[in-house]
């Protein structure tokens, strides 16, 4: 099922009965006007009983009637200019009693966690539009005159106004500042026709007798501004941006993994993988006995993502391998082979996955996390100014790096050695998690010399992510041949492929080598 993408950027008005709509073609930037003929939407806004959905402020709805006619997804957009608007056309068949279409409901799970939707208001909108058109000929603007009649299903309440709306088209100005100035300029145009800026955000909140949806007063302190935070600033105030940062990414990523959409695994996976570390870097600020039931679920997660990513990468991996070679030494049915191998298991690792963000204990994770930012269980040094703390974790982060390096160094043989490494590995990518959230990621607190420590550490950490990436493809090959010999089959292909595969692994270790060594010798700061 198909679904259409774009930001809305719009400005409400309301508006006294019997103002006519003006003309808009004396507007800097608009040279025609061309009016529609009336239409008639109408809308079933539905959310679950606690209004999960408007408490961030998003919206779910079903509509009948005008040019997009369909399931809709309303939800803040990146960057904070507008609102991002998903859509899918209704289907054959699909009435207002029907279930949810299966990739609407994915766009919305992570928020409604298991809970009942059911229909929240219904709005009946008499529509005349003028599309507003610069010298170009481009749709720049749209103009709304809205005759609206709102009923609060669950409160009975019926209400009924009259709006205007100004909507900016694709065509509009790309750059922002010249959005605005087409925005502003048009509304000029409507305030001095007798209209004033709405007191309500949206036609929802309208019907239901609300200025604005969005989250009511949220138990526990108040969540601090990323931006506001210094080395000065408590460290529970650091601990929690950064946690709050965290849920925020894992939350994000959750329909983009239902919709098997390109490096999602990764996506969450990373994000599972940073409030991991986040719980274990900032252990003196926040309990962690407390916290290790949620550590103890991360890992259980990230243990079910990391292994539909790591069939995504050996799969993509064979693509480019195979390119590497002439059509004689690797033939194409050889790599396609291979692929439909890795994508029968990355599907099966994928079907585990969707198992897991459809289960109970899923659910009982993102609450608890949530509950976790409102109102952490707070250490007796949690009102400490943040920086002596983010220097302590970092350089223990540092040193565990170290202490684990000297291990893979003199481990007694290969799979020692390997498994020595990937434990570098994770302890670089600890530190560099670490590092990266107070030096930009979340807010700058530490500045210029912790950024070179958290480029250090993903150096080591990808260089060994390469490594281990490699070894991984050397099994897959191996196996294969094993497969082949056993049909009686050559695997002359498959020898060629594992030896490129060798060279690179040997090269990605001897390149990781020398990240430790740059990493080691970065000074850590506060140090």
């Amino acid at each position: 099922m198909v679904h259409t993408e774009s930001v809305e950027i719009e400005r409400k008005y309301d508006m006294p009965d019997g103002v006519p709509v003006p003309d808009f073609t004396g507007i800097e930037g608009v040279a025609e006007a061309r009016a529609a003929d009336p239409v008639t939407l109408v809308a079933v806004y539905l959310d679950t009983a606690d209004h999960a959905l408007a408490d961030r402020r998003m919206i779910l709805r079903r509509r009948e009637g005008g040019h997009d006619a369909g399931w809709h997804v309303k939800l803040p957009a990146d960057g904070g200019e507008g609102r991002t608007e998903l859509g899918w056309p209704l289907a054959e068949g699909d009435d207002d009693d029907g279930a949810i279409p299966g990739p609407v409901l994915d766009q919305v799970a992570v928020h409604v966690r298991g809970r009942e939707l059911t229909p929240l208001a219904r709005l009946e909108t008499v529509r005349t539009t003028v599309t507003l058109h610069d010298d170009g000929g481009r749709a720049v603007a749209e103009f709304a005159d809205d005759r609206v009649t709102g009923s609060d299903v669950r409160g009975g309440t019926v209400r009924a106004w009259h709006e205007w709306e100004v909507e900016l088209l694709p065509d509009a100005p790309a750059k922002r500042k010249q959005r605005t100035a087409l925005l502003d300029r048009i509304e000029r145009h409507v305030l001095d026709a007798g209209a004033r800026p709405s007191d309500s955000a949206s036609k929802l909140a309208r019907a239901l007798g609300a200025d604005a949806l969005g989250r009511q007063a949220p138990a526990g302190p108040a969540l601090p501004d990323p931006a506001t935070l210094t080395k000065e600033s408590p460290a529970s105030d650091v601990a929690r941006a950064i946690l709050a940062r965290g849920v925020r990414d894992l939350v994000a990523a959750d329909p983009h993994v239902r919709a098997d959409e390109p490096d999602s695994v990764h996506r969450m996976r990373v994000a599972v993988r940073r409030l991991r570390s986040a719980l274990r870097t900032h252990q003196d600020v926040i309990d962690p006995a407390a916290t290790a039931p949620l550590r103890a679920e991360l890992t259980a997660l990230g243990v079910v993502l990391g292994d539909a990513r790591d069939m995504e990468v050996l799969r993509d991996r064979v693509v480019w391998s195979v390119v590497e070679h002439d059509a004689d030494t690797v033939p194409d049915h050889v790599g396609d082979a291979l692929h439909d191998v890795l994508d029968e298991r990355y599907r099966r690792a994928r079907e585990r996955v969707i198992r897991a963000l459809s289960s109970a204990r899923y659910v009982a994770l993102l609450d608890d996390l949530d509950r976790l930012v409102a109102d952490p269980p707070l250490t007796h040094d949690a009102s400490a100014p943040a920086g002596p703390a983010l220097h302590a974790a970092l350089r223990r982060d540092a040193e565990r790096v170290g202490r684990r390096a000297a291990v893979a160094q003199e481990a007694p043989g290969e799979a020692a050695r390997v498994e020595a490494l990937h434990e570098v590995r994770k302890a670089a990518k600890r530190l560099r998690y670490a590092a990266e959230e107070v030096s930009g990621r979340t807010a700058p607190i530490l500045g210029r010399k912790t950024m070179r420590l958290a480029a250090a550490a993903e150096e080591v950490h990808d260089e060994l992510g390469e490594h281990r990436d490699g070894l991984a493809m050397q099994r897959v090959l191996r196996d294969e041949a094993r497969r082949l010999a056993a049909r009686g089959e050559g695997s002359f292909a498959l020898g060629v492929l594992h030896e490129a595969e060798r060279l690179r692994t040997e090269s990605a270790l001897w390149r990781a080598q020398r990240a430790i060594e740059r990493l080691l010798a970065t000074p850590v700061p506060g140090a």
